[in-house]
């Protein structure tokens, strides 16, 4: 048992000691693709989180992903159905968000260089936050409407490119894009807007592809 051990632990001891940690920290600009676009023309814009771990001697790194984009306030005038039959005339106003949460393999070549290039694999989920709410209700049949949270997940893969900069032995500059694609969201339809007994806001939601693309502008910091 102790030579197994000893064996395993040696065995393993090459890749522990040269392996690196480093965090990724960069401002991310979300541009909808497809299907996407046709039903969000907003730009998201946010933060991208990546925690890599470096193999030392080895062009392959493996880390995880987390990310936030907010993609504004939609706003527009709309007649808003009520279960009377009746129509409230009422200012509508949607903000669309997207959490992505992804595992990712990054490969890099093995010379050394002040400009190195690379690329990711990436896969894990998406969840779209969508919160509605209706503002100045106009006419006879105002309403107190409540606000609207939708929520929806998929799950997503991507590739990605870009290029890292040395600045010092610890920091490295980092500039990527990436797509981000996968299995269709549920999302509302904002033209379905329509008010129950409880006077809750609510929406028909159909299927959406989600794609995205983005560009990344952050640092690379080794600990």
């Amino acid at each position: 048992m102790i030579l197994r051990f000893t064996i395993f632990y040696f065995s393993f001891l090459p890749f522990t000691v040269l392996a690196q940690w480093s965090v990724v920290p960069t401002l991310t600009v979300g541009f909808p693709v497809g299907e996407f676009s046709r039903n969000n023309n907003n730009i998201g814009v946010g933060l991208d989180l990546s925690l890599l771990r470096e193999l030392r001697e080895r062009p392959v790194s493996v880390g995880v992903q987390v990310a936030y984009l907010t993609f504004g306030r939609q706003q527009s005038n709309d007649n808003i159905e009520t279960v009377f039959g009746n129509a409230v005339n009422a200012n509508l106003t949607i903000n669309h968000n997207i959490a992505y949460y992804h595992g990712m393999v990054r490969f890099k070549p093995s010379w050394a260089s002040r400009v190195i290039p690379f690329a990711d694999i990436i896969t894990g989920a998406k969840t779209i936050l969508t919160f509605a709410s209706v503002s100045d209700s106009q006419g006879p049949d105002t309403l107190s409407i409540n606000s609207s949270f939708n929520s929806t997940w998929a799950f997503d893969f991507g590739a990605a490119g870009g290029i890292e900069v040395k600045m010092n032995n610890n920091i490295l500059f980092n500039l990527k894009s990436t797509f981000l694609s996968g299995t269709s969201i549920n999302f509302i339809n904002p033209r379905s807007a329509r008010v129950n007994t409880s006077n809750d806001l609510l929406f028909d939601q159909k299927k959406v592809n989600g794609n995205l693309l983005m560009f990344h502008a952050g640092l690379r910091i080794f600990f």
